[in-house]
């Protein structure tokens, strides 16, 4: 089966539920209040069973090891090569400078990212996906609160605080812990295997709601979405291909020569190819932008989600081209 394929499988799934998400918020089942609470679950409970989940389910080697090492590598290098670009291509400072750049680099790597790497590659592609989280979340709380909140001192406390974070080095140190003779000996025992179960049995029972929820979380986004279809609207459809057809397109050019695991170098690509991070609209709201860009911002993250349903099965059956996995 075709990695374009499966995603563009997975993107009709994903279409679904969105579609439903936005049913439920018709009905008036899920209000703003509602998806709000949802979306803390999502955030604080599931996407971090995910993520410790992939770690725990990685194999303990010396191999994977440093696949973990050069995924830290090569994931973070993109990143600081998309916040560099992202100045240079928006240097004038004006209201709508912090949420192009904020736009440019981060995308929905979580909510949006992890399905589809699940779909491809299992339980490998949600630790690669991971990896993405870990750098999304670390740099949206550190560069992209600077870009918003005019110079306020970012706290330690808010950077390390964020629960996707928090998982992805949780899993990191037991994965480390694993591969430390002293610690690997548990495993050994009987009754070992006798206390993990119930923690690891409620680690992939949580891990199968992340896709559905997201997904409604999404659909009831775009509902409340405020919709006007005037200039500022079509302006941004431009930016937003830039974005998700551009971006995602430099990455695989410049990544695809490295001596590295194919499937990590397909990953990072189609994290890039995701549509721009719902937290660009929150950090907005948080640091009261003008009203305009507010809305502007939320109108570019709902209508980015919805091309990306699009966009993405075409990128990676683009990348699927250019190196094959």
């Amino acid at each position: 089966m075709s990695v374009t394929y499966i995603v563009f499988r997975q993107i009709c799934v994903m279409a679904l539920l969105i579609f439903l998400g936005w049913l439920l918020a018709r009905k008036g089942i899920i209000n703003k209040a509602g998806n709000g609470q949802i979306s803390g679950i999502l955030t604080y409970i599931i996407t971090p069973c995910v993520i410790i989940n992939a770690f725990v389910s990685l194999e303990a080697s010396t191999e994977s090891l440093l696949r973990l090492v050069q995924a830290l590598a090569v994931f973070g290098a993109v990143f600081v090569l998309s916040i560099l670009f992202s100045l240079v291509l928006f240097r004038k400072q004006g209201p709508q400078t912090a949420t192009n750049r904020a736009a440019t680099v981060f995308a929905n790597t979580g909510f949006f990212g992890i399905p589809l790497l699940q779909a491809l590659f299992g339980e490998t592609g949600v630790f690669y996906a991971s990896i993405a989280v870990l750098y999304n979340n670390l740099l949206i709380w550190t560069w992209g609160m600077t870009l918003f909140s005019r110079g306020q001192k970012v706290k330690v406390k808010t950077v390390l605080g964020q629960p996707a974070a928090l998982a992805a080095m949780a899993g990191i140190v037991i994965f480390l812990l694993r591969l430390w003779p002293v610690s690997a000996q548990l495993g050994a025992f009987a009754w070992f295997d006798d206390v993990s179960y119930p923690f690891l049995t409620m680690l992939k029972s949580v891990k199968e709601l992340n896709t559905p929820v997201a997904m409604f979380v999404l659909g009831v986004n775009v509902y409340n979405a405020n919709w006007k279809f005037d200039r500022s609207l079509l302006s941004a459809i431009p930016f937003i291909l830039r974005r998700q057809f551009l971006i995602p397109a430099a990455v695989l050019l410049l990544t695809m020569w490295l001596p590295v695991d194919r499937t990590m170098l397909f990953s990072l690509f189609v994290e890039m190819a995701c549509p721009i991070a719902t937290m660009v609209s929150v950090l907005t709201l948080r640091y009261n932008a003008p009203q305009d860009e507010q809305e502007r911002s939320t109108r570019i993250v709902v209508l980015s989600t919805l091309s990306a349903l699009i966009t993405v099965p075409l990128m990676v059956a683009f990348g699927n081209w250019l190196l094959p996995v």
